[in-house]
Parts: C-alpha cells; structure tokens; sequence
C-alpha cells in the first residue's frame, strides 16, 4: 500500500463564510457560474463578488491550511491594483516513505479596492495580514478591504490543483462550485446577499 489507512477522496470543507461578519457586508453580485450555464448576471464566473459596507471590512480563512501566496499587481497596464491570496486548505494524504502529500483544494481571496493608484495599491497590501509560507487556521483574519472607490469587493474562489505546487508542474487549476463545501449557516448567509441583487439565485450554476 502506497498510502496506508487512506481514504478514496480528500477535499477539508471550507465551512465558515469568507467574510468575518455578513452585517459587514451590502451584497453579493456574482457568484459562481461554468461556461454555458444561464445564471441570472449573465456570463461565467469563477467565483463569489463580496461588496462590504465600508472601509476596512474583515475577511476570514474559510480553511486551515498554507498561505501559498500573496500578490500585489495590477488587473492589466493601466488597470486596478489588487491583491490576491491563495491559501492551500491542509486536508492531505501523508506518504510514510516520501514524504509527500496531496492538497486537494486552495480558497483564493482577490482583494479589489478599485484604485489605479500605486500608492493606494501598497496600502491595501499592508492590509492583507498573512504572509507567503505562513500557517493560518479557519477563521483566522487574513485582510481588510479598503474601498477606495466605487465597487470595492472582494472575490472568493475554490480551486482544485491550485498553488504553485502544481502550477510547478504545468496542472491548471480547476475553479469548483463552493457550495458543497460551506457549511449550511454559511451557505444561507452567502444566499442571503446574493438575494439583494438577485432573489431565488443559486450559488452556482453549471452544466
């Protein structure tokens, strides 16, 4: 056995909302969405819009796990800045004789505070409060949004084979429906302002 006592399928569930507090929170504009669905926003998504309501509005690890990475850039030249955090989720298969293990899902936090300006660019990176190696543990805060302009929010995704282990090896990774993974408090939260803009949505909609 290359794996003795695992199971067939690993995947740690995110559980909490990726938000500290939904009263911090206005709505929900876009969730998740494959190619050739028909979600009422109307295009594809690869993840959840989160718009708070004011500055400095708290965002959570939904997972414990590995901060894999945090990057400042800008969306295209000229664009927004934003700050993306990509945390492994620490569910894993442990080989006795190599070493080394599987992480099944990566929780992708884009911090966009809407500013062109690089200086404002730095201040939300001063604001994401997890570092590139560091461990976090679910519910743990990992950043503050800054709403420097208008549409400030932060978008939350669920990968599969994401991280730069596997980007290392040329695996692109897999956005997946994050419903499944949330616990049911969270779900109705996440549903509650997705009904703001759009009453009776799903969560995600594919084929």
């Amino acid at each position: 056995m290359t794996f003795p006592g695992a199971g067939l399928c690993y995947g740690g569930d995110v559980n909490p909302t990726p938000y500290a507090d939904e009263s911090d929170m206005t709505e929900i504009k876009a969730a998740f969405s494959s190619e050739n669905s028909t979600p009422p926003w109307g295009y594809a998504y690869d993840g959840i819009d989160i718009y708070p309501q004011g500055n400095l509005k708290a965002f959570q690890a939904t997972c414990s796990g590995i901060v894999d990475s945090v990057d400042l850039r800008q969306a295209g030249t000229g664009s927004n800045w934003q700050v993306e955090v990509l945390i492994n989720c620490e569910e894993y298969v442990d080989d006795p004789d190599t070493g080394l293990y599987f992480i099944p899902f990566s929780t992708d936090y884009i911090f966009e505070p809407m500013t062109k300006d690089p200086i404002k660019g730095l201040t939300q990176r001063a604001n994401v409060k997890v570092v590139k190696g560091q461990n976090v543990s679910q519910g743990e805060i990992i950043g503050y949004l800054n709403t420097f302009g208008p549409g400030a929010h932060v978008q939350f995704g669920l990968e599969l084979f994401g991280g730069s282990f596997f980007s290392g090896w040329g695996v692109t990774s897999i956005p997946l429906c994050p419903e499944p993974h949330f616990s049911p408090t969270a779900n109705d939260s996440i549903l509650d302002l997705l009904h703001v803009v759009w009453p009776s949505a799903k969560m995600c909609y594919q084929n």
